[in-house]
């Protein structure tokens, strides 16, 4: 808003500290890598062991024992999902690649899921590349990053800035075979979640049956210990029935009352 020459800016979002908040937002979720079917089932476990709970026991009408017992079952339910998808999920995706890189996917001359072979294409087309000392280390540098951590975001940004950089003559080859690398990469991604996310759905049987028996095992096992304060006191109040009627009302305040009775006698 502009009042008499002066700009007034009128959104709390680009004022003070908060002035860069979206920017820094926006940036922070750019250069994340991997945010997949594993950040899904994160967030998935922490809504129902965290959320779900909450929400349950400050919402509900119902005694506290039965409130309670059902909040409580959910985060048993998200701690049983966790433990069985999450090593599904790690082992298959692996699985799944170690099948592709050694060409049990492939049907012929088609290897689109076979992402080993294009980025060893790759690697000989960056190593061709490499002509002066400089470009050397930023040759062994950006292989060693492929082979440790996979081609990630931020990966794909150096080498898309080297490929800039890279020598007119070589340019050509290594946008095609870098093309051909990270195509095969998303494909064999793709594969690895559809495959798993199946993987997850015929175990929801499995899953929910856990859930049936090992809940009230654990509830039984967090309220085993109110039932027994309650029987204990129960069993004091049995043995005082079979006293004289002077122990059962035995208390401070008729001992006090007693007191009281005695001296207005005198």
């Amino acid at each position: 808003m502009k009042i008499s020459g002066m700009n007034i800016n009128n959104n709390p979002l680009k004022c003070g500290k908060f002035a860069n908040f979206p920017q820094k937002f926006a940036k922070t979720f750019a250069n994340m890598d991997d945010i997949g079917e594993g950040t899904s089932i994160a967030l998935d476990f922490a809504g129902k062991a965290l959320v779900v709970p909450i929400t349950i026991m400050a919402t509900s009408k119902e005694p506290k024992e039965t409130t309670e017992y059902n909040a409580l079952k959910h985060p048993v339910a998200g701690t049983i999902q966790l433990l069985i998808e999450v090593p599904t999920l790690f082992l298959g995706r692996k699985y799944i690649k170690n099948a592709a890189d050694k060409g049990a996917l492939d049907k012929d001359s088609n290897k689109q899921y076979n992402e080993k072979f294009f980025k060893d294409i790759f690697v000989s087309e960056l190593e061709k590349s490499a002509q002066s000392g400089q470009k050397q280390a930023e040759t062994a540098d950006i292989i060693s990053k492929i082979n440790k951590k996979g081609l990630g975001k931020k990966i794909i940004y150096s080498i898309e800035n080297y490929i800039e950089q890279a020598p007119k003559n070589a340019q050509e080859g290594l946008q095609k075979s870098f093309l051909a690398y990270k195509t095969a990469h998303t494909k064999l991604g793709h594969l690895q979640n559809r495959l798993c996310f199946a993987a997850a759905i015929l175990l929801t049987p499995l899953i929910c049956a856990l859930e049936n028996k090992l809940h009230p095992i654990i509830m039984d096992k967090l309220y085993e210990k109110k039932p027994a304060q309650t029987t204990s006191a129960n069993e004091k109040n049995t043995k005082l029935q079979g006293k004289p009627h002077a122990l059962k009302n035995l208390s401070i305040h008729n001992f006090i009352k007693h007191i009281k009775k005695g001296g207005a006698k005198q």
